[in-house]
């Protein structure tokens, strides 16, 4: 069985790895997404200041 590793068996580098591994893991775990030019639309309307702009809903291809 494999040793489960806790934080303070880590480096900080390792345990960032380890959490981006675990998210992006995560993240492929379903097929609900954004649309590119969905989610640039809504970062234009941030970068342009309107900070309560409600972020795209992630749906199905």
């Amino acid at each position: 069985m494999a040793k489960t590793l806790q934080a303070h068996d880590l480096d900080d580098d390792a345990a960032e790895i380890a959490a981006l591994t675990a998210a992006v893991v995560e993240a492929r775990g379903t097929d609900l997404g954004v649309p590119h030019e969905e989610m640039r639309a809504w970062l234009l309307r941030i970068a342009d200041g309107d900070l309560k702009a409600p972020p795209p809903k992630p749906k199905r291809p």
